[in-house]
């Protein structure tokens, strides 16, 4: 027996993730070191069809790096409705929060290249107006 992933998703209504904006939560948060030494956040976004994940190099020595992560981190804040957090190389107060996530290919690897606010619905149009009831004639009345 052969398991085909692709027909296995679209039965149990999962899909994977594509190219192009994503809704996403905010799943996990952690401080992790590179091979350098150098310490960076690394944050994972859920999706319907899977996982990806942000590497923030905040706290880089290249002052460069971090003034990028810090302006991804503040982009995705942003997206989430957080204006603050306590400590940006570790923002677990983004945990459980959800954005719209703009994924690109970076090599083999699907990965957010900008974030913004999600619209869970759009507005719903107004009903329509009930229509005026029927003029009343006392004529109409049969006795």
């Amino acid at each position: 027996m052969t398991f085909n992933a692709t027909e296995y998703l679209e039965q149990t209504g999962g899909a994977e993730l594509k190219e192009g904006w994503n809704p996403v939560r905010i799943d996990e948060i952690i401080t992790k070191t590179s091979a350098k030494g150098n310490q960076y956040v690394s944050v994972t976004l859920a999706a319907k069809g899977g996982k990806c994940w942000s590497n923030l190099n905040i706290g880089h020595p290249n002052p460069k790096a971090d003034e990028i992560a810090r302006r991804e981190l503040a982009t995705m804040m942003i997206a989430c409705g957080c204006n603050s957090v306590r400590d940006p190389m570790n923002p677990v107060e983004l945990v459980g929060k959800y954005c719209e996530a703009l994924l690109e290919y970076d090599g083999s690897f699907l990965r957010p290249k900008t974030f913004r606010v999600y619209e869970k619905a759009q507005a719903a149009p107004a009903p329509a107006p009930a229509p005026e009831p029927a003029a009343f004639h006392d004529e109409d009345i049969p006795f």
